[in-house]
């Protein structure tokens, strides 16, 4: 009776110890799989986003050779592709817009410009196209609030802006923003040394002006 209950008992442990281990080798085997799952997961993300880079880049690339032979309206819809393809590249939208404005398509730049200072607001070169535009469509005030918001202060805004009205040969304006700058700010030298040049006759085209990036 003994010898038969330790048989028993012999039995039991060993049929305990098999399911022991086979349910240590189901958790195993199934975390390996969820692992490779979560691996090709990753790299299917990854090559989806490298898939978009890719395609964007070849628009983009397209609309800088356009650019360059100066064929605006090719490049603006270039890039415009690069931009469909990657809605968060302000880059593309930058480019876009300033293409679109080449070819005077006024409502199409406006889209990507406005589109590229929401990405980056805190883009200067992006902000002064933005603001090239709206004083083209005679957004004045728009141009001045976009500035204003970039730069560190209202003097260099009106600099910017002033320098916007020298390139369009509207001296008056351009005069008075200058002086506007310089009241703001005595220390901006160069809003003083173009503000008397303005005075003169020079014609703006020979003006070595530029736009203070601060």
């Amino acid at each position: 009776m003994l010898e038969r209950t330790r048989r028993i008992q012999i039995v039991f442990v060993v049929l305990l110890g098999s399911a022991i281990m086979i349910f240590v080798t189901y958790l195993v085997l199934n975390g390996r799989d969820a692992r490779d799952s979560t691996a090709v997961a990753s790299s299917h993300d990854t090559a989806a986003s490298n898939s978009i880079l890719s395609r964007s880049e070849v628009y983009a690339e397209a609309g800088r050779t356009h650019y360059g032979s100066g064929e605006f309206l090719l490049s603006a819809q270039s890039y415009a592709q690069a931009a469909a393809i990657d809605t968060e590249n302000p880059r593309y939208h930058n480019d876009a817009g300033y293409s679109f404005w080449r070819c005077k398509d006024y409502d199409s730049a406006l889209k990507h410009l406005e589109a590229a200072v929401k990405l980056r607001p805190s883009s200067l070169r992006y902000t002064n196209n933005l603001a090239i535009l709206y004083v083209d469509i005679g957004r004045d005030s728009d141009a001045f609030s976009i500035l204003s918001k970039t730069h560190r202060d209202d003097a260099v805004a009106n600099y910017n802006l002033g320098y916007i009205y020298l390139k369009r040969r509207r001296r008056d304006e351009a005069i008075a923003h200058m002086e506007t700058a310089i009241s703001l700010g005595p220390d901006l030298e160069l809003a003083t040394r173009w503000l008397n040049r303005l005075r003169s006759d020079v014609e703006p085209d020979e003006l070595k002006a530029a736009y203070i990036d601060r």
